[in-house]
């Protein structure tokens, strides 16, 4: 089922019910593990596979994801292992987060560095410390953002745990929609020369650059901010996450809108719709269609502009399927 709007030759959707993701060769990986969990009569065995099936399928369908962490925590609360029970909360945490629940990421976030310090494991209490940090930072609590970013970085620094550039540049993004940073921000400047001179794997330096583009945006400097979203873009595809480009072609899309480009800016939703709704990311779907919501009203388009809100509300009931879920 869709729910769509069109015009000018645009569709925008949503989808409500999504079909397995998985590709060919994401399968092959993914047939052993089910068949272990089948097969075993190894509760240990079980959740760790419960946990690797989770770990692999969270840029895949998010939805199958969170069924196999929830089962890997409930498996481990019924025994000893308390490994399993910290990568399952660990996983629950991502994976809410990115759906846009965040209490019940901060909860699963608190539960993890908890049992973390208990267990003595550095890098999964950097992780918590970091996630927490995070997710305050995206609900507005610049307090209590800076307050754990703080501690994963000192956490970070005494575990000697790489790539310690991307926290520093969390607390400097913190810092600048806490309005404490100068207009250049930086910190974040001075780690991405960092992360450019010394790569790190994964996705650090997108999310530099549009943390970068983020800070210039709100300063109202638009070819900065263009920039640098741009050059998020540009970067080759093992260094994106999904997740990742639905910031940076919503930024853009919010760039072009400033500049009057208003094609540009609705052909940036829709790639980052696309990307929202195969991957099931609420709250960036819900954040893509008030951007084109202020689109068309900047257009004087009221009656796209209204379909463009009624979606943005819709896209909350759609997702919320997932969050009740876990309730």
């Amino acid at each position: 089922m869709h729910r769509s709007i069109f015009k000018h030759g645009i569709a925008f959707c949503i989808l409500v019910s999504c079909a397995s993701l998985a590709t060919a060769q994401d399968q092959s990986e993914i047939d052993p593990l089910l068949k272990i969990i089948e097969t075993t009569k190894n509760d240990s065995v079980k959740i760790s596979t419960l946990n690797t099936l989770s770990q692999q399928l969270y840029n895949v369908d998010l939805k199958q994801s969170l069924q196999f962490s929830r089962e890997a925590l409930m498996l481990s609360e019924q025994q000893p292992n308390n490994k399993g029970k910290l990568d399952a909360q660990n996983m629950l945490m991502r994976i809410h987060r990115r759906l846009g629940n965040f209490e019940i990421a901060i909860r699963y976030a608190l539960d993890g560095a908890a049992l973390a310090i208990r267990l003595k494991d550095s890098l999964q209490l950097f992780e918590s410390y970091s996630a927490l940090g995070n997710i305050h930072s995206s609900i507005l609590n610049y307090v209590e953002a800076d307050q754990y970013l703080r501690k994963a970085y000192t956490v970070g620094v005494k575990s000697h745990k790489p790539g310690i550039s991307a926290t520093l540049n969390f607390i400097g993004r913190n810092l600048g929609r806490w309005e404490i940073m100068t207009a250049q921000n930086y910190t974040s400047f001075v780690q991405k020369k960092l992360e450019e001179a010394n790569p790190q794997p994964g996705y650090t330096l997108s999310y530099i650059y549009n943390n970068l583009a983020e800070a210039y945006l709100g300063k109202g400097e638009n070819k900065l901010a263009l920039y640098y979203y741009q050059k998020s873009e540009a970067l080759d595809q093992s260094k994106k996450s999904p997740f990742g480009m639905t910031f940076t072609l919503n930024g853009l899309a919010l760039v072009y809108k400033q500049m009057g480009e208003y094609a540009m800016a609705k052909d940036a939703i829709k790639k980052s719709l696309r990307i929202s709704s195969k991957y099931f990311y609420r709250d960036k779907a819900k954040e893509s269609y008030t951007i084109l919501y202020e689109i068309y009203e900047s257009q004087k388009d009221f009656e796209n502009a209204f379909e463009a809100y009624k979606l943005s509300t819709f896209t909350k009931t759609v997702f919320s399927v997932m969050k009740n879920s876990d309730n």
